[in-house]
C-alpha cells in the first residue's frame, strides 16, 4: 500500500498521554480502506514522562508493541519509520520532565515546546503534516491544534479519531487487526470481537494565519505567547492603558509598574497624542513645555524628586534628557512585555532636525484618572 501525497516526506504528528493506541488508531484510520492513504515517512510524539515509558513498552517494542504489529499487519513500509520513531517529551522551564500536565506554569512550558515542534515540522518546503489532538490531556491537544493554527500550511492537516464503545479507552485495544481477537469487556468481563470495532478519522478545519507571521517567528524559536502577541498585533495593535493611581501600565493584558518619571513621561505623549491628533502627532524636545511634565509628574512623585526633576529644567527640556527618557521607557516594556512591547514602545515621527517622539497611530491609549475617571 503507498501513499498519494505527491510530497517527499509525510509526518504524522501526535500528543500522546496515557493511552498510546491514538498513534496506531489514527495510522489505522489514515491508511486503512482509503482511498488515498497517508502513509508517514516519519512519526514525531510528543508527551510527558510517563506517556514517554507506555510508549516504548506499547508501541515500539520491536517484539510486542503494537506499532511493529499494525506495520506488519497493514503497512509494511512503516517498519523502518517505526524504528526511527521521534518522541520530545515535555519538560518545565527548569529542563525537568512533566510526568503531567496539571499547573499553569507547566502548561505554558508545554505550549513553547509544542508550538516549536510545530514551526520546525513545517519549515521544509517538500513536506506535509498530519498533526492528531486525539490524546494526551485537553491542554495538550488545544495547543497543538493551536500551533497548526499559526504554522500550518495548505498541505498540512489537523485530525482527531474517534473509536466506538466499548473499544474506545480499551487497554487491549489499538486497532483492528488482519486477525479477528477477542476481548473482554469490564466490569463483567463480556467478550467483543474486534471486528465489531469502528475507527474514524475527521479532519478538522483550521484556520491557517502562517502568512501573517513575520519571517523572524517563521525561522526563530520564540515564545508561545510572544508569538500570539506578536500576532495579535499585527492583526490589532493592543490597548495601550495608563493607570495614574498605581503608575502602571497595560498592554495585551499584561500589566507593567513603572517608576514616577517614567510614567509621567508616557502620561505625558499619551496625553499629546489624544489631544492633537493626526496633524500634531508626537512631541519635539524643543517645543517640549517642562510645565506640561511637570504638573503631572507632581502628581505622581515624591516632593523631594520632584524638586530634583524641577532643578533639571532650569534652561527648558533638554535634548540628551529627553531622548533618555525615551530610551528609559522603551526598555522597561521591552523587558517586561515582551513581543507586545514593538507595539506600546515610543516611537519616532518625521526626521530630523524636526524628529518627534509619541506612540504609533494604530495603538489606542486610554489614560485612567481617579480624579477625572478615563481621559478619552
Amino acid at each position: 500500500m503507498t501513499a498519494s501525497s505527491g510530497h517527499r516526506e509525510r509526518i504524522l504528528l501526535a500528543v500522546v498521554g496515557l493511552a498510546p493506541q491514538i498513534v496506531t488508531e489514527t495510522l489505522f484510520a489514515l491508511i486503512v480502506g482509503q482511498p488515498h492513504p497517508f502513509v508517514p515517512t516519519r512519526l514525531h510524539l510528543v508527551t510527558t514522562g510517563e506517556g514517554e515509558a507506555r510508549i516504548r513498552l506499547q508501541l515500539l517494542d520491536p517484539e510486542e508493541g503494537a506499532l511493529p504489529a499494525f506495520a506488519r499487519d497493514y503497512a509494511p513500509a512503516l517498519l523502518e519509520v517505526v524504528e526511527r520513531t521521534r518522541m520530545d517529551v515535555l519538560h518545565d522551564g527548569k529542563g525537568r520532565i512533566l510526568d503531567d500536565i496539571t499547573q499553569p506554569e507547566e502548561i505554558m512550558a508545554a505550549a513553547d515546546q509544542i508550538l516549536d515542534v510545530v514551526r520546525q515540522l513545517t519549515a521544509g518546503e517538500d513536506s506535509a503534516l498530519c498533526a492528531s489532538i486525539a490524546g494526551g490531556r485537553k491542554s495538550m491537544g488545544f495547543l497543538l491544534g493551536y500551533a497548526m493554527s499559526l504554522y500550518g500550511r495548505p498541505q498540512d492537516r489537523l485530525t482527531h479519531v474517534l473509536v466506538n464503545p466499548p473499544f474506545q479507552n480499551h487497554p487491549g485495544f489499538f486497532y483492528p487487526p488482519r486477525r479477528e481477537r477477542i476481548l473482554f469487556v469490564p466490569p463483567d468481563n463480556e467478550p467483543i470481537s474486534t471486528k465489531a470495532a469502528r475507527v474514524l478519522l475527521t479532519d478538522i478545519p483550521f484556520l491557517r494565519l502562517r502568512e501573517n507571521l513575520p519571517a523572524w517567528l517563521l525561522q526563530a524559536r520564540s515564545s508561545f505567547s510572544d508569538t500570539i502577541a506578536d500576532l495579535q498585533g499585527r492583526l490589532a495593535p493592543p490597548r495601550l492603558v495608563l493607570r495614574v493611581p498605581c503608575r502602571e501600565i497595560e498592554c495585551g493584558g499584561r500589566n507593567l509598574p513603572v517608576p514616577p518619571v517614567d510614567f509621567a513621561f508616557a502620561w505625558w505623549l499619551a496625553r499629546h497624542s489624544l489631544a492633537h491628533g493626526d496633524e500634531a502627532r508626537g512631541l519635539s524636545w524643543r517645543d517640549a513645555c517642562p510645565e506640561e511634565f511637570l504638573s503631572l509628574y507632581r502628581r505622581v512623585a515624591a516632593e523631594g524628586h520632584l524638586r530634583r526633576v524641577r532643578g533639571a529644567f532650569l534652561d527648558g527640556v533638554e535634548k540628551e534628557w529627553f531622548e533618555q527618557r525615551v530610551s528609559r521607557f522603551n526598555k522597561l516594556v521591552k523587558d517586561h512585555l515582551g513581543a507586545l512591547a514593538r507595539y506600546c514602545a515610543i516611537i519616532t515621527i518625521g526626521s530630523r532636525p524636526r524628529t518627534r517622539y509619541g506612540f504609533a497611530r494604530e495603538l489606542q491609549i486610554a489614560i485612567e484618572d481617579d480624579a477625572s475617571g478615563e481621559e478619552p
